[in-house]
């Protein structure tokens, strides 16, 4: 007749086994956030470094704010698991990206303006928008003194000019293949024109302004796509979202009509306000060029990262994806100080619209 196995020794297979699969997902989680911390670090320098002088870096240079969130989860996981060292790392890093990217989220105030103030709204409809009952009356709803337009639905525009005329007595309209860009006011249009910033791309807007007997200067600008659709193959277009856009990004064209319309602002003496869809991400090296020459009216004042695409209702993300990129933005010269600036939902488009209140200085 064989002894019966103590039951405390029948526990001990067990417990070493328990041990070793705790210290087995302990490395292998510490191995995880170790590379992700690493991945981290490796981008923000050769962001610093490099800019947007390769496609894959100025691909993963426009969402960097996001690569910070996973760190509210690190952190205290690091700590719990007794990965000091880790948790140090991480803590690190967290406070670089409050730092960069904190401020954004804290409300800013203005000094005092006087009466001379000006409401300005900016949204590129989509072409491919059949809200046009719901378009307009977004228009109605903004109140705005000047509204722009850019990719408005072609065969919609004479619907659209009717349904707002008697709101908007002053209006500039341009019919490109691709879009229409349409410039409202209420008040006097003196002059309106239209130009190339290439020969590849859609007509911008300019329009002069009488403001209380002082002469403003509006642009309505709708730079290139940085994913052109034409010169893509169907089997990138057809493709997943994320996956079309690191295989067709192209910032070569959009960087010139930059430098472009750079140049020709220069030679503006008037109060100037320069607003539209950039086609370009505040996150990127170019950004840095625009404002070395204008002044971001919702940088100035606004509240969050600002992202105007995509609107996930339009694009078929989850409702969950925020706007990722700012695409749009209301620039000024230093005639004008910003007193509010904000990002709203506009219907039927892949763009959000951007909205600013600027004071004319004396």
């Amino acid at each position: 007749m064989s002894t019966p196995i103590p039951f405390t020794a029948r526990r001990i297979p067990h417990t070493a086994t328990h041990n070793r699969l705790v210290s087995g997902t302990r490395q292998l989680l510490a191995s995880a956030i170790s590379l992700y911390l690493l991945a981290l670090v490796i981008h923000l320098v050769l962001r610093l470094v490099l800019e947007d002088r390769f496609r894959l870096l100025a691909v993963a240079n426009l969402i960097t704010p996001f690569y910070f969130l996973p760190l509210v989860v690190v952190i205290p996981l690091a700590l719990v698991a007794g990965m000091r060292r880790i948790a140090l790392a991480a803590g690190i890093l967290a406070l670089v990206g409050v730092i960069a990217y904190g401020p954004r989220f804290v409300p800013r105030t203005t000094l005092a303006a006087g009466d001379t103030t000006l409401n300005i709204a900016s949204w590129n409809v989509y072409r491919r928008n059949a809200k046009v009952d719901e378009i307009i009356q977004w228009i109605h709803g903004q109140d705005a003194d000047v509204v722009l337009l850019q990719e408005v639905p072609r065969l919609q525009i004479e619907h659209i000019m009717s349904g707002i005329e008697a709101y908007y007595p002053y209006s500039y309209v341009r019919e490109p293949s691709d879009g229409g860009m349409i410039a409202l006011s209420r008040l006097p249009i003196l002059h309106a024109e239209s130009f190339a910033l290439s020969d590849v791309n859609r007509l911008q807007q300019r329009i002069v302004l009488d403001m209380q007997g002082r002469q403003i200067v509006v642009y309505n600008i709708h730079l290139a796509n940085p994913i052109p659709p034409r010169d893509v193959p169907a089997y990138r277009r057809e493709a997943p979202l994320l996956v079309h856009l690191i295989a067709s990004y192209d910032d070569k064209q959009r960087d010139v009509e930059v430098e472009m319309l750079l140049n020709r602002i220069a030679d503006e003496q008037q109060p100037l306000i320069v607003a539209g869809d950039f086609n370009l991400s505040d996150q990127s090296a170019q950004y840095q060029v625009v404002t070395n020459q204008l002044r971001d009216s919702f940088a100035e004042v606004g509240i969050g990262l600002g992202g105007t695409w995509p609107a996930t209702d339009t694009r078929g993300l989850p409702p969950f994806v925020p706007p990722l990129l700012r695409l749009d933005y209301v620039w000024h010269s230093p005639d004008w100080t910003s007193l509010n600036a904000a990002v709203g939902h506009a219907p039927g488009s892949d763009h959000f619209s951007v909205s600013a209140t600027l004071a004319l200085s004396p």
